[in-house]
């Protein structure tokens, strides 16, 4: 509910991490990068996001991600 879109490359037919896929869901929202979060549990899958200029975060677990949502100020403390 914190996201007003969730894309999953599976379904879009392309492969993290190459630009591709990233480039897809821009142009589908139609969104400066800057203006975007990509997360993964994966870090090589960052690396094609972050070079479009998204914002990322490398997820290891669900505290840590909080602590990351709060900081970009995604997320507010409860």
């Amino acid at each position: 509910s914190f996201f007003d879109d969730v894309f999953f490359s599976s379904e879009m037919g392309t492969r993290k991490p190459s630009e591709k896929s990233f480039k897809l869901v821009l142009d589908k929202l139609q969104e400066n990068p800057a203006n975007c979060l990509f997360i993964d549990d994966n870090e090589e899958n960052l690396a094609g996001a972050k070079q479009l200029g998204m914002q990322v975060i490398h997820f290891k677990n669900l505290e840590l991600l909080e602590n990351d949502l709060k900081h970009l100020g995604i997320m507010i403390e409860k």
